[in-house]
């Protein structure tokens, strides 16, 4: 996982080269600095103040990884996650404050090489499609399409394991075994699964055999199928070849985020398992009804979007009933 530091909490995170003299800095920031530390269970951050365009103060606190000793400084490489968001849409407004990108013209009139798997959309897609997230559908955004519309767009029946009283609806996993089992494409497909022990489960496609013609109605396209297992084949091949982070990253647990009752919590009123979830300094048990199925799916079946129980800290060590 990750080390990445919300350096919202403290001041900025910055990754500087040549760090000045911190007289400027206020006197109490190492201290506010090691509370925020202790707050976030932070083992390691950089903090940079910049002030008037002036560099006032570059500093490194705590240690890389919990367990090794190597500290960080004002040179240490951080991943920020989302934060890279905030630093590419500001540096695009200053190049169209300039003159130099138009946010409505075309992705390809400042890179070419730039294509998306449909050449129409390669062409029409412009700069701020893609700063505002509308170059293609989810499976979550696809899902509270349909839950928005469920008179228009039955969902599957319900699974024998949900037994709850919430009207049924659409999750993300109903859509993405829809799209990868070939059975949804009107076509009969044997020799998919290999039941062979140490063997993968599902056999590499050109081993499937296709009836000659569909069989029944279709709901996904061959097209589509195919489009979406190689999409799934790139990303697997991707995953296997990428090469180490070359940032720090955290290791092990996190200490205080223990969840001795994972598993174990339920939701009162869908039954699912709760998760484990750790906020404002304080461990949580919550609901994955809404991450799962999308806010319209909540809606459509008359659910708070958020169901949730706060862990108290215990004195007593937690034993098993039948232990000894």
């Amino acid at each position: 996982m990750r080390l990445t530091a919300s350096l919202s909490h403290v001041l900025a995170a910055l990754l500087l080269a040549s760090p000045l003299a911190a007289q400027d800095a206020p006197p109490d920031l190492d201290r506010y600095v090691a509370r925020v530390m202790k707050t976030f269970t932070v083992p390691g951050l950089s903090v940079a103040i910049v002030k008037d365009g002036r560099l006032v103060m570059a500093k490194g606190y705590g240690v890389r990884r919990l367990g090794d000793p190597a500290p960080v400084d004002e040179h240490t490489r951080f991943g920020i996650a989302s934060n890279t968001k905030l630093f590419t849409a500001t540096a695009l407004e200053l190049l169209v404050e300039e003159g130099k990108v138009e946010w409505d013209a075309p992705v390809v009139r400042y890179l070419p090489w730039f294509a998306m798997s449909d050449p129409y959309v390669t062409h029409e897609l412009t700069v701020r499609d893609l700063l505002v997230h509308r170059s293609g559908l989810g499976l979550g955004a696809i899902c509270d399409k349909l839950n928005a519309d469920l008179d228009r767009y039955p969902p599957p029946k319900r699974n024998k394991k949900d037994e709850n009283d919430l009207p049924q609806t659409w999750s993300r996993s109903q859509l993405q075994a829809m799209l990868r089992n070939p059975k949804y494409t009107g076509f009969n497909v044997w020799g998919r699964h290999d039941k062979r022990a140490g063997r993968p489960f599902i056999r590499p496609r050109e081993q499937w055999i296709w009836s000659p013609s569909p069989s029944h109605e279709a709901i996904v396209s061959r097209e589509l199928f195919e489009q979406v297992e190689e999409r799934a084949l790139g990303n697997h091949r991707k995953a296997v070849l990428e090469t180490p982070k070359d940032y720090v990253q955290r290791n092990g647990r996190r200490p205080g985020r223990l969840y001795p009752l994972r598993g174990r919590v339920r939701c009162g009123i869908c039954g699912r398992r709760m998760e484990g979830s750790h906020q404002k300094g304080a461990n949580w048990y919550r609901c994955q009804f809404v991450y799962k199925r999308g806010i319209a799916a909540a809606d459509a079946a008359g659910r708070p979007l958020t169901v949730k129980r706060r862990t108290l800290p215990s004195t007593k060590p937690l034993t098993h009933p039948d232990a000894r």
